[in-house]
């Protein structure tokens, strides 16, 4: 099949508008994603209380700067979170200890073990998993207390 020269650029113009835009591609991967966490139960990856950008930029397959760039991809996620705190019932802004307490308590209930590195709690998961910088735990007596005692008691219980 030959084109005329001619008609090349109604050819491209033609491609073009048959190409779905960055854009939209990246909207329907977050909305793909947002739809299967929902069904699955799951929350948002979190750091620090708000949603990790790379992680839901990598899982929709696209790069975290498109959250900058797309309006539209920032109100779809933020109106999702707001959604997601009211169904789960989170607070936009949890204390290191509300996390934490938060975590036990979820330890507690699922009868799961406290992460550990060799015998002492592993901060780094820990901290990961409550969604606070792991740094925490350091400058914190409660945290530590409260890491100790969790500790102290699922062990008497083993």
């Amino acid at each position: 099949m030959f084109i005329e020269v001619g008609q090349k650029s109604k050819l491209v113009e033609l491609f073009h508008k048959e190409q779905p835009s960055e854009r939209v591609l990246a909207i329907a991967a977050l909305s793909e994603y947002l739809s299967n966490l929902h069904h699955s139960g799951q929350l948002l990856p979190r750091r620090a209380s708000q949603p990790n950008l790379v992680a839901i930029a990598r899982a929709c397959k696209f790069g975290r700067n498109t959250f900058y760039k797309n309006k539209p991809l920032q109100e779809m996620l933020n109106e999702y979170q707001k959604a997601e705190a009211c169904r789960e019932g989170l607070t936009s802004r949890r204390t290191p200890i509300e996390a934490l307490t938060a975590f036990l308590d979820s330890l507690k209930e699922s009868e799961m073990p406290l992460p550990m590195h060799g015998s002492h709690p592993n901060i780094r998961q820990i901290a990961k998993l409550c969604g606070i910088k792991r740094d925490w735990f350091y400058v914190s007596p409660e945290l530590q207390q409260m890491l100790g005692q969790f500790n102290l008691s699922e062990e008497k219980l083993n």
